[in-house]
């Protein structure tokens, strides 16, 4: 008997508070929760964590628009691919519009999403929580299940992505086991427009309509680098995460689109005395919305 309570205590959902409204995210491709891969060419992996929640518009508040806690994500995990979020209101309409923003931060709104100008890599490398800090965004309609009484959705991405994974040919720069010689140091990828700051959010996604005036700080993004793989190790390295960064920006065609890496040795006291600049330009490129496109080495 002991047993048995103490595996009902690990399975069951954990208590939701009465009269409250279950909305139920479904893993499937192109959202928030399950977006292929991460070899370029591919897409990418996200998944909720325990600081996302989701906005659903009711006729209960002065805006409409309501809070949705997660619920179900043990803090063991902290991420999952399906999550079970909860309202204190009872909703009784057979569908009802969800808005995602980001996770729970000081100033976050239903109607807008700021993309920052400097972002982490360890949002590719180890957890997705970072993504939901950069500008990661989408739209949904919640659809009432007769059986559960739940309200299930499909989160619609909003914000695009840009991809990178170099490479060399050269084996006396790529990454060694224990001593690479060189690295890339940093990312900045930069447009003729902004693609950073905070921009308004409706149901179609980011209004481009809203985009910010262009100054040299919102137009573009810096990332931490990367080791340098050789080209035969490159599917190999971006499987572990090692050598792709993945940046959130605002979609559309951008005329211009540069790329600067900056390369230098990974343990010299005077590295940044010898370090340089690689850049690349790209034109006429177009982000789109729930993808990520993944550039040229």
């Amino acid at each position: 008997t002991a047993d048995e309570i103490e595996t009902d205590k690990k399975t069951k959902t954990p208590d939701i508070p009465e009269g409250a409204t279950l909305f139920e995210s479904i893993a499937q491709p192109e959202t928030r929760t399950s977006v292929g891969g991460y070899a370029p060419g591919m897409s990418l992996n996200l998944l909720w964590n325990i600081y996302d929640f989701i906005w659903v518009k009711t006729s209960s508040a002065p805006t409409g628009w309501v809070e949705g806690y997660s619920q179900n994500i043990p803090w063991s995990k902290k991420v999952a691919s399906e999550v079970i979020f909860w309202l204190k209101d009872r909703l009784t309409e057979d569908s009802y519009l969800v808005r995602y923003t980001g996770a729970k931060d000081e100033g976050l709104s239903y109607d807008k999403v700021t993309i920052p100008s400097k972002q982490s890599k360890l949002a590719i490398q180890n957890d997705p929580y970072y993504f939901s800090l950069h500008g990661d965004c989408g739209v949904a309609v919640a659809r009432k299940d007769k059986l559960t009484g739940r309200y299930k959705f499909q989160l619609e991405h909003k914000a695009a992505y840009i991809g990178i994974a170099p490479h060399s040919s050269n084996y006396t720069i790529v990454k060694a086991e224990y001593d690479p010689n060189f690295m890339v140091k940093s990312i900045k990828v930069t447009a003729d427009q902004a693609i950073c700051g905070t921009f308004n959010f409706n149901e179609d996604g980011i209004d481009l309509t809203s985009r910010p005036a262009t100054t040299e700080q919102n137009k573009s993004i810096t990332t931490s680098g990367c080791f340098i793989p050789n080209k035969e190790d490159e599917k190999l390295l971006v499987s572990w995460l090692e050598n792709a960064s993945v940046m959130v920006l605002a979609p559309g065609t951008y005329s211009t689109v540069k790329v600067e890496y900056v390369v230098g040795t990974a343990n010299d006291p005077h590295a940044e005395e010898r370090d340089v600049t690689v850049t690349r330009e790209y034109k006429n490129v177009t982000f789109t919305a729930g993808k990520v496109k993944w550039m040229r080495p």
